[in-house]
């Protein structure tokens, strides 16, 4: 998912956030338009409407958008005929060269090029004031996905979002992947949301499901929630037994944990890295390159999200090895560090990242936590902009299975 601005993030909303932030992967899913500042609207842009801002527009949305034409630019590249499937950041895979042909095209060609590998694009109505249609060439979303991204957007400030194929709640979803964008959403927010797209087909090849990790995650929750209450009024062998039950629902639930937040928060400064690495070396072109700014912005909000979530996550195995340890076999309370150990891994990596676009907003004379300040950002630390997507807000169950663990690891149980 790809957001325009960013959003505060208090501590009590963490994990909802999170999650909101997972299951839709789009130009919405994605952070940061520090440029747009002012509130979508849904009535048509004008290609002369003057600019109107309330901030400096630091990323250059507004002018991005109007910088090219939707079909400015060369046609995409052949694609070799072998494949070439890289790990990327975090270990995420997809195939390159499936990416490289539409780094250098037009907007409409990487649609083009994109629709033939099996995802089809809509927009939605939503603009912001001072912007050009960019994006007005392609055919409106219909009412079910069109409800889903109004539903998701936090008032148009998403630019894209990408929805898997085949959920049941979504018709236009059956047998085909969907990416939805504002009209104004530039190249950038396109190609961000196209990779969300590689990178779930890959998963997708080797075996993941979302629809079946979200059942997972509620069912390893619930399993918890029930151990926690046989813990407490067994005794003897049997409390043993409760505790070996327990700590089973446990690791479930962190493995299910790593699962969503590599597939969706990580995806998102996986994807920023990535094409900002792109623009740099020449390899990504028609695109304004303030536009790199957002995406900074983008993954240090995600570092933040995903690094406080793990933290609690990584709190819940503290209480438990704390508190029934002497009940605890060796093996499962070496597991439970094993996955502890795996989220401060993931969490390093995260800083590397992290760094490194601090250091690039640096480098533009900006400073993260002033953006973040000065924006009018809305009640949570998105922002709506630049960079293709984020994995947007989450079903509320599992928004209610992530805001419970967040309780419980505070609570210690």
């Amino acid at each position: 998912m790809y957001f325009k601005e960013p959003m505060k993030l208090s501590a009590n909303s963490l994990s909802v956030l999170i999650l909101s932030s997972f299951l839709l992967s789009a130009c919405g899913d994605n952070l940061f338009l520090a440029s747009l500042l002012l509130s979508p609207r849904q009535d048509g842009p004008s290609e002369t409407k003057s600019v109107q801002t309330v901030h400096p527009d630091f990323s250059a949305y507004q002018e991005a958008s109007c910088l090219y034409k939707y079909d400015q630019g060369p046609a995409a590249l052949t694609m070799p005929a072998n494949t070439d499937v890289a790990a990327t950041y975090f270990q995420k895979k997809m195939d390159l060269n499936l990416l490289r042909p539409v780094l250098g095209a037009s907007g409409s060609e990487v649609v083009r090029f994109a629709e033939s590998k099996g995802v089809k694009y809509f927009k939605t109505s939503f603009y912001q004031d001072g912007t050009c249609e960019f994006s007005g060439a392609l055919p409106f979303a219909p009412a079910d996905i069109n409800a889903k991204y109004s539903d998701t957007s936090f008032g148009g400030s998403i630019l894209g979002l990408f929805l898997g194929a085949n959920d049941p709640q979504l018709p236009t979803t059956k047998d085909q992947p969907v990416i939805m964008v504002r009209r104004d959403a530039n190249k950038w927010v396109l190609v961000h949301e196209y990779m969300h797209f590689l990178f779930n087909k890959q998963a997708m090849s080797e075996g993941y499901n979302d629809i079946d990790l979200r059942a997972r995650l509620k069912s390893a929750s619930d399993g918890f929630e029930k151990s926690q209450k046989a813990i407490e009024v067994a005794s003897g062998t049997g409390k043993k037994d409760a505790v070996k039950a327990g700590v089973g629902h446990l690791k479930e639930l962190n493995l299910t944990v790593i699962d969503l937040m590599k597939h969706y928060m990580l995806e998102e400064m996986t994807i920023e890295t990535m094409l900002g690495q792109r623009l740099g070396n020449g390899e990504f072109s028609y695109v304004h390159k303030k536009q790199q700014i957002n995406g900074a912005a983008y993954i240090l909000t995600s570092n933040k999200k995903a690094a406080g979530f793990f933290s609690s996550v990584k709190m819940m195995n503290l209480n438990f090895q704390l508190i029934h340890y002497s009940e605890m076999e060796q093996s499962d309370y070496n597991d439970l560090q094993k996955y502890s150990d795996q989220m401060s891994a993931l969490t390093s990596e995260m800083d590397q990242l992290s760094n490194r676009a601090d250091r690039f907003l640096r480098d533009q004379g900006l400073n993260f936590k002033g953006l973040s300040m000065n924006f009018g950002l809305v009640s949570t630390e998105q922002s709506g902009s630049t960079t293709g997507c984020s994995h947007s807000q989450l079903p509320p169950d599992v928004t209610e299975v992530l805001e419970n663990l967040a309780t419980k690891s505070i609570l210690g149980f």
